[in-house]
C-alpha cells in the first residue's frame, strides 16, 4: 500500500514538474519579439530562392540587403549552436547540455548564449515572411490572374522594393534579370501565400458560423421540445386530477354523503 502511495506522489510530483517547465516556456517575459521558428522557414527560403541564385548568377548581393547572412539575428545559433544527438535529442556545444526538444534549446539559447550573435544581426527574418511565403506549401510557380485587392498590391510592392535594395538594378543587365527571376519565384509566391491564409481564414470563419448555427438550432429545438412537454405533462395532471375529483364526488353523491 505504501508503495502504491509513492508512486502516485511521484507521478504527481513529475506532472506538476513538467506543467512547470512549459509554463516557464509560455511566460511572457521569456517570448521573443522574433520568431525563431519562422525564422528557419524564412532562412531556408533565403538561401533557395534568394542566396543560391545569386551566387549561380554571379551577382553580388548589395551591403542593404536585409538578407545578408552576417544580418541574420539566429544564424550563429542555428549554425554553431546546435547538434542533434543519435537519441533524437538536441544539445548546446556551447554548454554541452542535452535537450528534448528545440524549443528548448532555443530556451537555452535565449538566456545564456545570445551574447554569442554578432553586433550587427540585428535583422529578424521572420518578419519577412509576408514577403517570403512562409507558410505557402504550394509548388505552382504561374503567374496571378485576376484582379488584385489592395494587400496584394502593397505585398507585391514590398516585394519589389527588398529585391531592389538587394540587387540594385544600376548594378547591371544581370543583376535586372536575377531581380525579375527572384520576383516571379517568391514574390508571386508569398502573394499566392497570402490568397490562401485568407482563404482559410474565411473559410474557418464560415464553419465557425455554421458550427453555431446548427448549435444555435439544436438549442431551440430542444428548448421547445422541454416546454412542450411541460406543459403536456401539466395539462395531464389537472386532467388526471380533475377526473379524480368528478369519481370522489360521484361515490359520495351516491352514498349519500355531503361534499364540502
Amino acid at each position: 500500500m505504501k508503495d502504491i502511495v509513492l508512486l502516485l506522489l511521484l507521478h504527481t510530483l513529475l506532472a506538476r514538474l513538467g506543467n512547470a517547465q512549459r509554463s516557464i516556456l509560455d511566460l511572457p517575459q521569456h517570448h521573443e519579439s522574433c520568431s525563431r521558428e519562422q525564422s528557419r522557414t524564412a532562412r531556408r527560403l533565403v538561401q533557395t530562392h534568394i542566396l543560391l541564385p545569386a551566387s549561380a548568377a554571379s551577382v553580388p548581393m548589395s551591403s542593404d540587403c536585409p538578407f545578408q547572412p552576417n544580418l541574420d539575428r539566429y544564424r550563429e545559433h542555428e549554425i554553431h549552436g546546435k547538434t542533434k544527438t543519435y537519441r533524437g535529442h538536441w544539445q548546446c556545444p556551447y554548454s554541452g547540455k542535452v535537450f528534448k526538444t528545440e524549443r528548448y534549446l532555443d530556451f537555452h539559447l535565449q538566456r545564456f548564449w545570445s551574447q554569442k550573435n554578432g553586433v550587427n544581426a540585428s535583422e529578424c527574418l521572420a518578419s519577412w515572411c509576408d514577403v517570403l511565403g512562409c507558410e505557402d506549401s504550394s509548388t505552382n510557380k504561374r503567374p496571378l490572374t485576376g484582379t488584385k485587392t489592395n494587400e496584394e498590391r502593397h505585398l507585391e510592392h514590398k516585394c519589389r522594393a527588398v529585391l531592389h535594395s538587394c540587387f540594385p538594378p544600376t548594378s547591371g543587365v544581370s543583376a535586372r534579370h536575377l531581380q525579375d527571376q527572384i520576383f516571379e519565384t517568391v514574390c508571386s509566391k508569398s502573394i499566392r501565400s497570402e490568397k490562401v491564409r485568407r482563404k482559410q481564414k474565411q473559410q474557418h470563419h464560415a464553419q465557425h458560423m455554421s458550427a453555431f448555427t446548427v448549435l444555435w438550432y439544436i438549442l431551440v429545438i430542444v428548448t421547445t421540445l422541454a416546454t412542450a412537454v411541460f406543459y403536456i405533462c401539466y395539462y395531464l395532471q389537472r386532467v388526471d386530477g380533475q377526473v379524480d375529483l368528478d369519481l370522489v364526488c360521484r361515490q359520495r353523491a351516491k352514498k349519500g354523503t355531503k361534499f364540502f
